[in-house]
């Protein structure tokens, strides 16, 4: 039917995740989609990936609120808490992965544990402005050791802690 295509937003209280409805408003036609949601949960992928995206980069649920304000997206998931078990599972592999690097760079160094490393760093904005950096290893090629540093601190007593 070419008469009465119509597109619909159903109500989205899901993150990020969004659902639409394409129907005929003439003839009994009607398709509906949505985001994908994980396999085997009831969890959208645009909201997991949100959420590691965000601890990736080392930013708060605040942060993410107002990224989502700026481009004038739905409210992100209001919940982290769903998403721990991603951010534990990605810490095991991370720690995995980094152990298994450093046996490969100790035994290329002739299975010697001094091993040289070459570093260079960054700043995520320029000047003394920033808050969050970071630091690659060059050298080998290979993460060995991931450390955050920041000059932020979220902790709700943070008068207390720099009067000590």
């Amino acid at each position: 039917c070419d008469n009465g295509m119509d597109m619909q937003v159903l109500k989205n209280n899901s993150g990020l995740a969004i659902s639409f409805v394409l129907k005929c408003c003439v003839c009994p036609y009607r398709v509906e989609f949505s985001s994908d949601y994980h396999e085997g949960t009831k969890i959208a992928t645009v909201n997991i990936r949100y959420v590691y995206a965000m601890r990736s980069i080392g930013r708060s649920a605040e942060a993410g609120r107002m990224f989502c304000a700026l481009l004038n997206l739905p409210q992100p998931p209001t919940r982290f808490a769903p998403y721990n078990r991603l951010l534990n599972a990605v810490k095991l592999v991370s720690e995995e992965t980094m152990q298994k690097a450093t046996q490969e760079a100790i035994l290329e160094n002739g299975s010697n544990n001094n091993i040289a490393v070459a570093v260079d760093g960054t700043w995520q904005k320029r000047c003394y402005s920033s808050l969050n950096g970071v630091v690659t290893s060059i050298d080998t090629g290979k993460v060995i050791d991931v450390e955050i540093l920041s000059k932020y601190c979220m902790c709700s007593n943070k008068v207390s802690h720099i009067k000590d």
